[in-house]
């Protein structure tokens, strides 16, 4: 279901490591900085079996990427000849010996899996759906740059992307952090081509905006339950989450002073095996001029999410943020892991719906090929 053209210039804050900003809101992905044979997806080494005695001809094997080491058995006779054998994607295995003597010796090996041990990704879009989003009229273009059918960034990655999809608002009525009350999902399962599936819920939520109830961002609990939702899932997992503006909690609706609870969710996810791209739309490059002194907002905060969910340290806060609502329903106590300086997770801006989907396809190409750390 496509909802309309895209709208008017507005701005983003993409966060994700491996990505570096450049001039005119462009940015390049990274090589992966991991040692030889580590990364998403490893480079099998190939080996090669000889046999002994007449008439004995060579077998070969190849270790796909994240293969084991493989030996074959040695023999002497005549008349063997050797038929070599690929090795499969978790080991590499030696030529065998059809006919008499001459079997063969080989090994193969291949590099090791990254942090989510290879394969097929699998990409939650995790689409906040507050009112801002569409009180500002962020909802459709950034509907739009992904479910395009034509050109949108989910049907170009669809065959090579398990995706799924969950939308989220934040209810009116203050709850606990474990509260399932605490927002309203819109969610469709992952699988490959999942696009159809994914836009009629997708498409739907615009009909159902109530324009008379503050819809709210408890970005925690909501990459909690994401990542609660991908841990069964095998293979290389992914949060990519698009959101307009600074969190709130659960149990505190105003002021938007959550960054500490949803900075440990995404150190949570990362516990768990799942990288959190945080992709901010709207007026994040000026948010900080509306935010408390004493809280990491707009900027500080996309770079705080953009640190923690690739599992790099993050800024402390600044003393006095426990005083705030949301930290004092905590006991004024920080929930979230931090360091004497942060990261250096790097996150880019843009200026219109179509650097929007430059970025996210590049970002999803980094995805595909291993490269994000």
């Amino acid at each position: 279901m496509r909802i309309g053209p895209l709208k008017n210039f507005w701005f983003l804050h993409l966060a994700v490591g491996a990505v570096a900003c450049s001039s005119g809101g462009d940015f390049t992905v990274g090589p992966d900085d991991g040692d030889s044979g580590s990364g998403m997806q490893g480079s099998g080494a190939s080996a090669t079996g000889s046999g002994s005695g007449s008439g004995g001809a060579t077998g070969s094997s190849s270790g796909s990427s994240s293969g084991e080491a493989g030996s074959g058995e040695t023999g002497s006779g005549t008349g063997g000849d050797t038929d070599g054998s690929t090795g499969s994607s978790s080991s590499g295995t030696a030529g065998s010996t059809s006919g008499s003597g001459g079997q063969s010796t080989g090994s193969g090996s291949g590099g090791s899996g990254g942090m989510g041990g290879g394969g097929v990704p699998t990409v939650l879009l995790l689409v906040d759906g507050s009112s801002s989003m569409f009180d500002a009229m962020l909802w459709e273009p950034t509907y739009e740059v992904l479910m395009n059918p034509d050109t949108g960034v989910v049907a170009a990655f669809e065959d090579r992307v398990r995706f799924g999809f969950m939308s989220f608002h934040g209810n009116s009525t203050p709850t606990s952090e474990e509260d399932a009350a605490c927002v309203t999902l819109n969610s469709v399962e992952y699988a490959f081509d999942n696009r159809d599936a994914i836009d009629a819920v997708y498409g739907a939520i615009l009909a159902a905006r109530d324009l008379l109830v503050k819809w709210e961002t408890p970005t925690g609990h909501v990459i909690r339950r994401a990542a609660m939702s991908l841990d069964a899932d095998a293979g290389d997992k992914y949060i990519l989450m698009i959101t307009d503006g600074d969190p709130n909690t659960c149990r505190t609706l105003d002021p938007q002073c959550g960054q500490d609870v949803a900075i440990a969710a995404a150190q949570y996810a990362y516990g768990l095996g799942i990288r959190t791209l945080v992709v901010g739309v709207g007026d994040f490059a000026d948010a900080v001029t509306a935010c408390d002194s004493y809280t990491r907002c707009g900027p500080g905060y996309l770079q705080d999410m953009a640190n923690a969910g690739i599992g790099e340290p993050v800024a402390p806060q600044d003393p006095n943020y426990i005083y705030q609502p949301c930290a004092a329903a905590n006991g004024n106590m920080l929930v979230a892991n931090y360091a004497d300086a942060g990261g250096t997770a790097s996150f880019s801006l843009a200026a219109t719906p179509e650097a929007l989907d430059t970025e996210l396809t590049r970002v999803l190409q980094a995805i595909v090929d291993g490269a994000v750390p």
